[in-house]
């Protein structure tokens, strides 16, 4: 569970709210990591890494305020994989020109009871439209799923606490063969911001049900 603190309050992340409803996807995967005798703590420690080295050296190509990327201990195949993404992000920046207002941008909100960390805030052009004031999220996922359209909304209703007008969301995927870009329209962040500020009260709810059950 990732938590942030604010003003003496903890509070849970984004996507910490999000697991309370589950991943089916994840758990075919975890299956599908036994049959091949593969850990999946270890599996899923591996793509945790590897995925934050995409982030971190994705975020210096547009930011030129962010700090140095960290090496990253990592097999031949995943390093030969980050090059791989890197040489494709060179490309795709040099046509999206994507124009940051803020990067991994921390945001922990008293009202919505939650924080998170968006990846970036800002502009950028695809296909020949130029999108201003959109909520970017990175992924390294090979499939865009509605967590991740929903892991937005929440980001958009946290940015927009801090003073920032959200226009749009993209999903980036972030592979080794190719980047590509899902815009996501103002109507549909909207709606699955609604379904967020509900999903937040049942994790709380649940919470505090389930602390109620351990004591009885």
């Amino acid at each position: 569970m990732h938590i942030y603190t604010k003003n003496g309050h903890k509070y849970p992340s984004v996507t910490t709210v999000m697991q309370i409803i589950g991943n089916e996807g994840i758990t075919v995967w975890a299956n599908s990591l036994g049959y091949k005798h593969i850990s999946y703590f270890k599996e899923l420690d591996r793509l945790a890494k590897f995925g934050t080295a995409a982030h971190a050296f994705v975020r210096s190509m547009i930011d030129i305020n962010a700090p140095k990327p960290e090496p990253f201990e990592c097999t031949y195949e995943d390093e030969q994989k980050l090059k791989n993404i890197l040489l494709n992000f060179q490309d795709f920046q040099r046509d999206a020109h994507i124009t940051p207002v803020v990067t991994e941008f921390e945001m922990v909100s008293d009202k919505l009871r939650v924080g998170g960390t968006c990846d970036c805030f800002g502009s950028f052009t695809i296909r020949g439209k130029k999108y201003d004031n959109v909520v970017i999220d990175f992924k390294t996922a090979r499939k865009v799923h509605s967590h991740m359209i929903m892991q937005l909304s929440g980001y958009k209703l946290l940015l927009e606490e801090y003073g920032y007008h959200v226009e749009h969301g993209a999903i980036i995927q972030l592979n080794s063969d190719s980047i590509k870009v899902t815009i996501v329209d103002l109507p549909t962040l909207e709606e699955y911001g609604e379904a967020f500020l509900k999903l937040i009260d049942f994790f709380y709810f649940w919470i505090k049900y389930n602390k109620i059950r351990e004591r009885d």
